[in-house]
C-alpha cells in the first residue's frame, strides 16, 4: 500500500487505532485530553466515554498550508506555462527558471505532471464507528480539490495534503507525522459528523497561509 495514502479497512483501522491507544498510554499521552486542547475525535476517541463529545469533536485553530485555489492549479491535463510556473511557488529553492543540469528541462515542467498525477492517486478511507454518529467516508483526493465533491471534502482534502507536504504546523504531538496526519483527517470528519460541518470548515479555511516547502520534500513525498 501506498505509504502516503490514508486507507483503512474496518480491521486494519481497529488494528491502527488500538496501537496507537497502547502506544500513547505508555508514553504517557492521553488520547481523550481535556476540552482547552486538541482531542482525537475518531472512532477510538468518540467510543471511549471519558469525555463528551461535544468538547472532544471540535477543530481548534492551526495553520495549515495551501488553499484549495493553490492546490487546484497543479491538477491541469494542459497547463500552460503560468500554471507550470506556479510549483515555483510553493518551492522555497526553486525559480520558475531552473533547469535540471545540462537536460535543459525544466524543475517546473518535470514536477507539474508528477504532483498531478501523486494528487489524483490518493483517496481518504475513513472508517466510521458502525453506529451511524460517525459514517464510512471515501474522498477520492484530486475530484475533492477540483470541486467534484462538497465543500468540507474539499477543504478535507486540501488539509490532508499540507498535512503530507509538511505544511500543517501548530497540531499537538498525536496529529502530527504521517500517522498523525491520518488521526487528524479522522478527527476532522469525527468533528465535523458530531458536532456539524460548518465551524470544521470555518477553522480550515481560516488555517491556509503561503507556506512553502523545499524541493527535497517534494520529491521525497512524491517518491521521486
Amino acid at each position: 500500500m501506498d505509504n502516503n495514502e490514508t486507507n483503512t479497512t474496518p480491521e486494519a483501522g481497529k488494528s491502527r487505532r488500538s496501537f496507537i491507544k497502547k502506544s500513547s498510554i505508555a508514553a504517557g499521552i492521553t488520547i481523550i485530553p481535556a476540552s482547552n486542547v486538541w482531542g482525537a475525535c475518531n472512532v477510538s476517541g468518540v467510543s471511549g466515554g471519558s469525555q463528551s463529545v461535544n468538547t472532544t469533536c471540535i477543530v481548534t485553530p492551526f495553520s495549515g498550508g495551501r488553499s484549495p485555489g493553490k492546490w487546484k492549479q497543479f491538477l491541469k491535463y494542459a497547463p500552460k506555462d503560468a500554471d507550470l510556473k506556479q510549483i515555483a511557488t510553493i518551492l522555497s529553492d526553486v525559480n520558475h527558471k531552473d533547469i535540471f543540469g545540462s537536460s535543459g528541462q525544466k524543475k517546473t515542467e518535470f514536477y507539474y505532471p508528477k504532483l498531478r498525477d501523486f494528487i489524483f492517486s490518493k483517496t481518504i478511507t475513513i472508517v466510521g464507528n458502525g453506529i451511524g454518529t460517525i459514517r464510512d467516508k471515501d474522498i477520492k483526493v484530486g475530484d475533492a480539490v477540483i470541486g467534484l465533491l462538497g465543500p468540507l471534502e474539499k477543504h478535507i482534502a486540501c488539509t490532508y495534503l499540507n498535512g503530507l507536504f509538511g505544511m500543517n504546523s501548530g497540531l499537538s504531538a498525536e496529529f502530527t507525522g504521517f500517522d498523525g496526519n491520518n488521526l487528524f483527517i479522522e478527527h476532522i470528519w469525527g468533528s465535523a459528523e458530531i458536532n456539524g460541518a460548518s465551524m470544521v470548515k470555518l477553522e480550515l479555511k481560516a488555517a491556509y497561509d503561503s507556506k512553502s516547502i523545499t524541493e527535497a520534500t517534494l520529491s521525497t513525498v512524491l517518491g521521486i
